[in-house]
């Protein structure tokens, strides 16, 4: 977990405070903690979930409306906006692409047929983020990561709703899918090893730490 000279300027700019710091090493441990979890599930199985409930951090992000429900066209979606931020020059952060889907049948037990609207968003670097950029806060989410084929989709959206109400937890946002392991991040990967965490804010206060 490394300090960068613009983290160890910003400690001295504050007069020294250790809260600077602790905020910058906290965001690393999540990023440490959400790692291992990934690589964990991926070590044990061809296929398989983990559930929690963690702290979703900010984002900041471009975004496009569409509409849809199937994995092609959510997939062609994400990859023409993709694309089209990458050729507008937008400095693209280190997160995973993702969608927020406008969508509830998953926790009443079904999956739609019926096409819905979602969000395609591109996590951009927030001190070179274009003034189109949005933000997403931090917040109390309740996460299923899974392993595997797209065709498993649908199992792990059943899961997430069926969590929410096993935890007594309130729902507090639309879900959101982001592509960990995905066909944008390499070539050549098989569809068996994609790597998908679908989160659901719910109600709370945000920690200030990655929970167990």
């Amino acid at each position: 977990m490394s300090i960068d000279t613009e983290d160890i300027a910003a400690y001295f700019a504050s007069g020294g405070e250790a809260a600077v710091l602790l905020a910058v090493l906290e965001e690393h441990l999540r990023e440490v903690a959400r790692g291992v979890e990934e690589l964990r599930l991926r070590a044990g199985t061809d296929t398989g979930m983990s559930v929690q409930v963690l702290t979703l951090p900010a984002v900041t992000c471009c975004r496009r409306l569409c509409e849809g429900h199937t994995i092609a066209e959510k997939y062609n979606a994400m990859y023409d906006f993709y694309g089209e931020c990458v050729r507008r020059g937008y400095r693209l952060s280190d997160e995973p692409i993702f969608t927020v889907s406008q969508r509830q049948d998953f926790l009443n037990g079904y999956i739609t047929d019926e096409p819905y609207p979602f969000w395609v968003c591109v996590p951009v670097r927030p001190e070179k983020a274009p003034k189109e950029a949005v933000t997403l806060p931090a917040c109390r989410a309740l996460s299923v990561l899974y392993y595997g084929s797209y065709a498993g989709a649908d199992e792990a959206f059943l899961r997430l709703g069926r969590e929410v109400k096993e935890r007594g937890l309130t729902p507090a946002g639309d879900p959101r899918v982001l592509g960990i392991v995905a066909p944008y991040t390499g070539r050549e990967i098989e569809t068996k090893r994609y790597c998908s965490r679908l989160v659901l804010p719910v109600e709370g206060e945000a920690e200030a730490s990655f929970p167990v």
